[in-house]
C-alpha cells in the first residue's frame, strides 16, 4: 500500500513538481516513506515540504520524528521546536517532546 502511494505521490510530482499544492505531494510521499521506516527519504521530501510551505507544522514534527528516529536529535529538537512555534497547543507535539527530550 505505501510503496504504491510513494509510486502514486512520485508520478504527480513528475507532472507538477512546483504546484501550488506539490507541497502535499511532497509530504503525503514523505508519510508513506516514514511508514516504511525509510526515515532517510521521509526527511528529504518533508524537507521539500517545508521548502515549498514553511508554516507547515505537521511536516515539521515529522522530519523531527525521522531525524530522532535516524539519531539525529539535535535536528529533531530544532525541528520539533519549529512545529511548536507554528503550533503551540498540539498535544501530539508537546507529548513527544516531553518523552524525549528531558
Amino acid at each position: 500500500m505505501y510503496a504504491e502511494a510513494i509510486t502514486d505521490f512520485s508520478k504527480a510530482l513528475e507532472l507538477n513538481p512546483s504546484g501550488p499544492k506539490s507541497y502535499n505531494y511532497f509530504y503525503y510521499r514523505a508519510n508513506s516513506y516514514y511508514s516504511l521506516k525509510m526515515d532517510a527519504n521521509a526527511v528529504k521530501d518533508f524537507t521539500q515540504a517545508i521548502s515549498l510551505k514553511p508554516d507547515f507544522a505537521e511536516a515539521w514534527y515529522y522530519r523531527c520524528t525521522s531525524n530522532f528516529y535516524l539519531g539525529q536529535k539535535d535536528l529533531s529538537l530544532s525541528d520539533l521546536n519549529k512545529a511548536l512555534e507554528l503550533d503551540p497547543t498540539n498535544t501530539k507535539y508537546l507529548n513527544f517532546k516531553s518523552a524525549n527530550f528531558k
